[in-house]
């Protein structure tokens, strides 16, 4: 009885790998990565996250500010007013600084968002969490930043409404580029998927980027692979 317990656990354990597996080369599929940082700070600022209602401007998602200055198809907001966030921060891809696959992370534009340029200081390298006790961003009153009430740690809490989207983000880079997360943060992050399923806008932003780089966010195209995968 306990050898057989003992091979179901390693059949469970093997399928699940060869799931991951199989999404992992989803994610790869016809990635064709974005030259440069530059050019996808560009992307984002100029196609991706620009919208047009008789003036351009752009929204950031942590603050959801309005921001028209300097915003346009061929113009380029000042880097101190609105910033590019990496939902994956750039100080963990754990690749040497400078290299291909460095290049490549930092510029993946399924995990780059717009944001108002202090929330995203703030924001720094600290992980994405639901805080009880945080205390709201100056002038960004839908973000807070504090610490987490069972770690301890210093964690950032964006708005609701962008919460399912920088998780499936997340699962993205995990899946894509073979990193883990930790316990307490996936179950976090699971809960934020359910909440926040896929809308019409996350849609949209996602299918721009499939055109413009290749591939797919396989958890934003069949949300239902969340549940497929019992741990990132």
């Amino acid at each position: 009885m306990r050898f057989l317990l003992s091979t179901l656990v390693l059949l469970n354990f093997a399928f699940a790998n060869e799931l991951k597996e199989q999404i992992h080369l989803l994610a790869l599929e016809n990635h064709r990565p974005v030259k440069s940082y530059r050019i996808a700070r560009e992307i984002v600022f100029q196609k991706i996250y620009l919208e047009n209602k008789s003036n351009y401007f752009i929204e950031d998602v942590y603050c959801q500010k309005t921001f028209t200055r300097n915003i346009g198809p061929n113009n380029m907001p000042h880097h101190r007013m609105i910033n590019i966030e990496h939902a994956w921060p750039r100080s963990q891809f754990r690749v040497p600084k400078g290299s291909k696959a460095y290049r490549i992370r930092l510029a993946d534009l399924h995990a780059l968002y717009p944001t108002d340029s202090r929330s995203n200081s703030i924001r720094s390298s600290h992980k994405f969490a639901n805080l009880t006790k945080g205390d709201e961003v100056k002038g960004c009153e839908k973000a807070r930043f504090g610490r987490v009430l069972i770690s301890g740690e210093l964690g950032f809490e964006p708005p609701h409404e962008i919460k399912g989207d920088i998780a499936r983000s997340l699962f993205y880079f995990a899946t894509r580029y073979k990193r883990n997360l930790s316990h307490d943060y996936e179950a976090t992050l699971r809960d934020w998927h359910a909440k926040d399923p896929v809308d019409a806008f996350e849609l949209s932003k996602h299918n721009q980027i499939k055109e413009l780089q290749g591939n797919s966010n396989p958890f934003v195209e069949k949300p239902h692979l969340v549940e497929s995968i019992k741990d990132f």
